[in-house]
């Protein structure tokens, strides 16, 4: 199994390739295991037109058979019917085998559990089932099911059209949402025009992402030649939007948002909205004008939809088309259906799209502009490059999601890539002049922020792998700034989880039934670590106060650094030394949410960012993993340190570890 094809929201990767026969049949019987360990036993299942969707289908039904679920089979239909199909069927949860709006080679599986998407720790755990293969066993049923004019019905039902109509043009980009799309729209009563409406799944006339330009280029044509007032996009399964306006100009995700919540305040006053990070200022300025209020909120469709859910919005939308109604529907991500309420917004205007348009404030911004940066220092170099940003004149940064950099008349967003070796970027102002003086400036700090970053790769590396348990790892860490600027070397602070590594030396040694050490102390091993730590603390003069708890827990203050490092390594370093003295030194309790807020707070943190990410499915599998790395890389117990290829274990080592420093300095 290629473990990249799980993504943090669905699972997804090159259908011929990573998706065999035997792969997604296990996927079934792991999806359907876990339906009937619920109590559950019914679900929907859809898939686009790829032309491996069919085989893909066959071997996810086969699976699914075989634990005794039954199948409500709607066909070949766009993700939202899927969506719509569990709502209105009233059934456990559903699957869509889409690529959505990758290449044609590519294939995929979004999955719900009853109404919401399984992604986080659940992607997870039905990945771990996959691998046990401790599946149930049992006969299903399929039963197909027409879903498409329920879908019809139910759309029309919650909109509220006016007496104005006008012609229209509708590119499919030969997906799934063509057929349904127009059907729909000729059904409201507007003349429609389709575009590449049949499906087709090798995509032959243009990829199917409205959200790139270049593939709008034939639909703005049309629009204008044809006297159409709207051209509307959809991507491969019609849960992304594009629009076009007679004029050519497309109407982004940010600027669509803006114009459908108007049309909500005038109903719902008050409402709150949700966007991401890179939508618009005039979001926030537009919306708040009209009377309503919006969060902006982390990239990525769940991200936003279960934000939607959390704050009761009405809407919320982003950038890349996905718009969520919870406004008089049922707030999944139907662009089939947000394109119904632009059309609904026009009818009862005597504006058409082009005249709307013009009423958004005109500012100067770019697209989604993408810059190639290392894997490994991809977040680093945000981080740092948010710092300098930081300490200019008149500038603020919102951490939210990467940093989004403002100044009074501009902003700029630096975010690493969740898929890619890059960092995406966008910019906006009041003027063009200003825009290119912001984007030169971040281009500048970024190009220097790298440029320090290699100088630094090129230096000798040190890696200090510690957990705050343990009290060794504390006098190391307080050694740590000098040794490294007397040697030149890189420094790195590497958390892991003690017990984990300490079980793993447990089963390599052979234990019948490895299991994770206790800490417990005998008496007199007690006092002996206590006299040998105060020796120590005496020697290195470190302030040293055995803790009244321990041991302790420290997962969660882990969890922090964890969060710390992906911002920037000087503020890990600096937030592992602060909870260091807190327990080591200061008698704190690492479990107490003000003791670790007041940490944060110290080192320049919000505390309500990182104390809440602590639950978060990536932070979690972040520590995990770099426990995991440690025990691979021959790690048994900290402090240990790494210097090229040598392992030293101790903080009585450090004169080792700092010959072996100065030999590689050596010329």
């Amino acid at each position: 199994m290629n473990p990249h094809i799980f993504r943090a929201y669905d699972i997804r990767g090159v259908a011929d390739r990573d998706l065999t026969d035997d792969l997604v049949r296990d996927l079934g019987q792991a999806i359907g295991t876990m339906l009937v360990r619920s109590g559950a036993c019914t679900l929907a299942l859809g898939q686009d037109c790829r032309l491996h969707s069919p085989r893909l289908h066959r071997a996810l039904l086969s699976g699914l058979l075989m634990t005794g679920v039954e199948v409500l089979d709607v066909g070949i239909v766009p993700s939202p019917l899927l969506y719509f199909a569990v709502h209105h069927l009233q059934v456990a949860g559903g699957v869509q085998i889409t690529g959505s709006h990758n290449p044609p080679s590519d294939n995929g599986f979004k999955i719900l559990v009853g109404q919401h998407p399984l992604h986080g720790e659940r992607l997870l755990a039905l990945r771990a089932l996959m691998e046990s293969r401790d599946f149930v066993s049992s006969h299903g049923t399929v039963r197909p099911v027409s879903i498409s004019d329920d879908y019809r019905r139910f759309a029309i039902s919650r909109l509220n059209l006016g007496p104005r109509r006008f012609p229209i043009v509708v590119d499919a980009g030969n997906g799934t949402g063509g057929p349904t799309g127009v059907e729909l729209y000729t059904e409201l009563g507007f003349s429609v025009t389709p575009l590449h409406c049949e499906m087709d799944g090798r995509f032959p006339f243009h990829h199917p992402d409205p959200t790139v330009p270049e593939n709008l280029v034939e639909l703005a044509q049309l629009v204008r030649e044809s006297g159409s007032e709207v051209g509307i996009a959809f991507d491969g399964d019609a849960d992304r939007l594009a629009v076009v306006d007679s004029r050519g100009r497309i109407l982004w995700g940010d600027e669509l948002l803006i114009l459908l919540a108007r049309a909500i305040l005038a109903e719902q006053p008050g409402a709150t909205f949700v966007c991401e990070v890179k939508c618009s200022r005039a979001v926030l300025s537009e919306i708040a004008r009209a009377g309503g209020k919006t969060i902006m909120w982390r990239v990525g469709h769940s991200e936003i939809h279960d934000k939607m859910h959390e704050v009761g919005a009405a809407l919320a939308g982003e950038m890349s088309g996905h718009i969520f109604f919870a406004h008089r529907y049922l707030g999944f991500d139907d662009a089939i259906y947000a394109a119904g309420r632009l059309l609904e917004l026009l009818s009862r205007s005597e504006l058409t799209l082009a005249e709307h348009m013009d009423t958004l404030p005109r500012l100067h911004n770019t697209p989604e502009i993408r810059r190639p940066a290392p894997e490994p220092s991809k977040f680093e170099i945000v981080s740092r490059a948010a710092g300098a940003l930081r300490a200019l004149p008149d500038v603020e940064v919102d951490l939210t999601d990467g940093a989004r950099v403002h100044w009074p008349d501009a902003w700029a967003l630096l975010r690493a890539s969740n898929t890619q070796a890059a960092l995406t970027l966008r910019f906006e102002a009041e003027s063009a002049e200003r825009l290119q003086a912001v984007r030169q400036l971040v281009e500048d700090t970024l190009t220097q922020v790298t440029s320090a970053l290699q100088t630094e790769r090129n230096a000798p590396r040190l890696e200090f792998f510690y957990d705050l348990a343990c009290p060794y790892s504390y006098l190391a860490a307080t050694q740590l700034a000098q040794l490294a600027a007397r040697t030149g070397a890189n420094l790195h602070f590497r958390p892991m989880v003690l017990g984990r590594v300490q079980a793993e030396e447990h089963e390599s040694a052979g234990d019948s039934e490895p299991r994770r050490p206790s800490p417990r102390l005998s008496a007199a091993r007690l006092r002996y670590l206590q006299t040998d730590l105060t020796r120590w603390a005496r020697r290195l003069r470190v302030p040293f106060h055995f803790p009244s708890r321990y041991p302790t827990n420290t997962i969660q203050a882990l969890r922090l650094c964890v969060q710390a490092q992906e911002r920037s390594e000087a503020l890990h370093q600096a937030l592992a030394l602060r909870l260091f003295r807190a327990y080591w030194a200061q008698d704190e309790d690492l479990l107490d949410q003000q003791v670790l807020a007041r940490a944060l707070v110290d080192v320049g943190l919000s505390p309500e960012d990182l104390l809440a990410g602590c639950t978060r499915l990536e932070v979690r599998e972040a520590l995990r993993a770099q426990t995991e790395a440690a025990v691979e890389r021959g790690i048994f117990g900290a402090p240990t340190f790494i210097v090229g290829d040598e392992l030293f274990y101790g903080s009585d080592r450090l004169d080792f570890v700092e010959a072996a420093l100065q030999s590689l300095s050596a010329p």
